[in-house]
């Protein structure tokens, strides 16, 4: 009835305002990296730089899921809470590696990259959602797989997960944009 058609109205522009508003923030994003040159790593100038090559090891570090090396991993399992209309996930657990930098090598030089609170635009490694324990376990991967082991080593055996992760390795290309 009409209360519905308020509510559907209200939701619609509230939709709708959010989405202009994600909108005009990747297009500041996009013309930000637009009007960036890409900087050589020997000739890097102070302030907003942007910088391409291939991402080195500065430290030995795994990545908590598969334990493979890596120079960079950024990690986030949440737990879906409430059911029905209250359906929700929630955060239960993140990490990252952003305390230790990599750098960003090209044919002049090598510059560290330090990631804390980095945006990171990639495909993502682990996109996996998940039910552990209970009556009727639902994987969508091998139920004694990593995956299913990590979420058991961190204390989440029993509940429906969604992991997402991103690791990058020595040698993959990588574009930095940030403060030199």
């Amino acid at each position: 009835g009409r209360d519905n058609d308020i509510f559907f109205a209200f939701t619609g522009t509230g939709l709708g305002f959010w989405l202009f508003y994600k909108g005009f923030k990747a297009l500041r994003l996009k013309r930000t990296i637009e009007a960036i040159a890409t900087s050589k790593a020997q000739s890097i100038a102070m302030g907003m730089a942007e910088v391409a090559g291939t991402a080195r090891a500065l430290h030995t570090i795994q990545d908590p899921v598969y334990g493979q090396p890596c120079v960079y991993y950024l990690l986030e399992v949440e737990e879906e809470r409430g059911s029905g209309k209250n359906r929700r996930w929630v955060t239960v657990y993140k990490l990252n590696s952003s305390s230790l930098p990599f750098a960003v090598a090209d044919e002049t030089g090598a510059v560290p990259v330090f990631a804390e609170g980095a945006d990171l635009h990639c495909d993502k490694d682990i996109d996996e959602t998940l039910s552990v324990g209970g009556l009727l376990p639902i994987f969508s991967s091998d139920p004694n797989g990593p995956v299913p082991k990590f979420l058991k080593s961190i204390g989440h055996s029993s509940g429906r997960y969604r992991v997402t992760a991103n690791f990058l390795h020595e040698g993959e290309t990588v574009y930095v944009l940030g403060y030199a």
